[in-house]
């Protein structure tokens, strides 16, 4: 994926050579992520080259989880490479370190299907609940 890096919207204009932008905002939105809304827009990159993705906003912060966003795009290289997109992957601590979990990781690179995101995201919650619930005592702001 491309992420808008260089254009006027990083990390929020997502691309994909194997995909039309029609296609990636089909795609995006049959995940139904909630607080999320998408847009296909054209704008230059730095250099500028036309550029041309779904730009990605937030409806309703009370409802987003921006962070599913990734594992559903993770989820989507799924269904348009050929081949396990992570299994030659090398720097498997890095990545753990910016989800938060060795458990994804996992998923990603020893199953032969497509990884369980609703699953994964379920398991995900409980323990960010959990861990709210743990520090409660020790937070002075609501």
């Amino acid at each position: 994926f491309s992420h808008g890096i260089g254009t006027a919207y990083p990390f929020r204009l997502l691309s994909h050579p194997l995909l039309s932008s029609k296609q990636l905002l089909r795609r995006l939105k049959a995940y139904e992520i909630k607080g999320l809304a998408y847009q296909i827009i054209e704008t230059e990159n730095a250099k500028g080259r036309p550029v041309r993705g779904v730009y990605v906003g937030v409806e309703r912060w009370q409802n987003c989880q921006p962070t599913e966003l990734s594992f559903y795009m993770m989820d989507c290289l799924w269904s348009i490479e050929p081949a396990n997109p992570f299994s030659e992957s090398k720097n498997p601590a890095l990545f753990n370190k910016h989800v938060g979990s060795s458990h994804w990781w996992q998923e990603l690179t020893q199953n032969v299907q497509r990884p369980r995101v609703k699953h994964f995201l379920k398991q995900w919650k409980s323990d960010r609940n959990r861990f709210r619930k743990s520090v409660q005592n020790y937070l002075i702001y609501n």
